[in-house]
This record gives structure tokens, C-alpha cells and sequence, in this order.
């Protein structure tokens, strides 16, 4: 195992607050997978990484043949006075949007939710990953089905940030909605103007070399919005 070269991480501090802060409220350690969530790291076993690297420096005890055994033998000394107030922190720390359905499903694509309710699975991303050139308010998720887009680093059952848009530029990556077939897609967009500027046509081009755009003529078409940050799913 690999000690850290210049002491904790930002990160190793996070979950060791996130521990101490969890243990308060309930009275025993979280699993792994609610470290996972409340760092923002979707693979169990780079959680289990950092947590060796915690163990190793004897911040942690573990004992792995029992569920939820870790305890913390170090507090992090920034964390006295405030620990009640680190889950808050780290919930402040990240956004939430609402996962509204699958890319490519026969549902169309709702606008984004006035009111984020209990309806929608959300979906948490760490303040300082998102673009901050987007407007929070007007996002929300997907997750992909299909292999269309893998040559953009999109694959099967990742989830795409979305924001609404009813118009996209030459390039943008969007997601479509046929009106006469009830279908959705996650292309390219590429129009084609006529030489009066009107729009002749719209070519979605997938990112995979074994599959054929979709040429689009005098076909109803929406686009729903266009795609700003890409959410890889870990899979064991």
C-alpha cells in the first residue's frame, strides 16, 4: 500500500469528518458504500483504498469480518468544537439533481421540475466538479442506455448532467426527442442551413464508429437539452 507523500488528503479528512460525524448521529461506523456517497467517489474499492491509507497511518481501526467495524483512533484536531456540524458541511458541498429517466427510453423527456421533490432519485455531484458556467436551477439527469456514444467517453448506464435548451449549437452534445416515434437519443448536433439561412436539415452523429448517423428531414425533432458534465459508473 501506498503511504500519502505529504501527509491526509483533502479527502482523507473528509472521510475521516464524515466518520466521526456519522458515529455521533447513529451510534455506529458507516458502510462503505455511504463513505463512497458522501465523498463523491462511486467505486467501493478506491473507498477501501483511502481507508487502508488511514489504517496504515493509524488514523482507523478496522475489523473487516464484522459489518461497519471502524473506528477512529485520531480526530482530525480542525474538527473539534464543530463535529456536529460536518455532515451539514459536506452536504453544502455538493448538488443535487433530479435523475428524471433514461436516454433513449420510449418516455419523452420532462422539462426540468420547478420543485425538486421525493418523486426523483438525485443524483450528487461535488460543488467544485461542476461548471460553473452553467445555471444549477436548469439541470438535471440521465442515465444512458446503449453504446452510441462511447467514443466520447459515454458508456452504458453512465449518468450525463443535462441542461435544458430548446436550441444548440453546431457540435453540442444533446438529447433529442422524436415526436412521431416517441424516441430519445444522445447525438452530436450537426445542422445543415440552406443559403438563405433557413434550416434544411439535422444530422445526429453518434461517437462510434459502427453506427450510422441519423439524417433528419421534415421529421419533428426537440431538443431537450445538451449534455455539460458526464458521471462514470463504477462497475466491480
Amino acid at each position: 500500500m501506498v503511504k500519502p507523500r505529504n501527509g491526509l488528503s483533502e479527502r482523507h479528512k473528509r472521510i475521516l469528518q464524515f466518520i466521526e460525524s456519522y458515529r455521533q448521529q447513529n451510534g455506529y461506523a458507516p458502510s462503505i458504500r455511504e463513505i463512497g456517497d458522501a465523498i463523491g467517489v462511486g467505486s467501493t474499492s478506491l473507498v477501501n483504498y483511502y481507508l487502508d491509507q488511514l489504517e496504515h497511518l493509524k488514523y482507523i481501526q478496522r475489523n473487516r469480518s464484522i459489518s461497519r467495524a471502524i473506528r477512529v483512533l485520531r480526530p482530525l484536531p480542525e474538527s473539534n468544537g464543530r463535529r456536529g456540524n460536518v455532515l451539514q458541511t459536506l452536504r453544502e458541498d455538493f448538488l443535487a439533481f433530479p435523475l428524471i429517466g433514461r436516454i433513449a427510453a420510449g418516455v419523452p423527456l420532462p422539462a426540468v421540475p420547478q420543485e425538486i421533490t421525493e418523486d426523483y432519485e438525485m443524483v450528487h455531484v461535488a460543488t467544485s466538479d461542476f461548471p460553473a458556467r452553467v445555471r444549477r436551477e436548469n439541470v438535471y439527469a440521465l442515465e444512458v442506455q446503449g453504446d452510441s456514444m462511447i467514443d466520447a467517453l459515454i458508456y452504458d448506464q453512465d449518468i450525463v448532467l443535462v441542461e435544458y435548451a430548446q436550441d444548440a449549437n453546431k457540435g453540442d452534445m444533446v438529447a433529442v426527442w422524436f415526436d412521431d416515434t416517441n424516441e430519445t437519443t444522445l447525438k452530436y448536433y450537426e445542422p445543415e442551413y440552406d443559403r438563405y439561412g433557413r434550416l434544411r436539415s439535422v444530422t445526429l452523429r453518434p461517437a462510434n464508429p459502427t453506427m450510422q448517423p441519423i439524417k433528419v428531414e421534415n421529421r419533428p425533432l426537440r431538443i431537450q437539452g445538451k449534455v455539460v458534465m458526464v458521471i462514470r459508473k463504477y462497475r466491480q
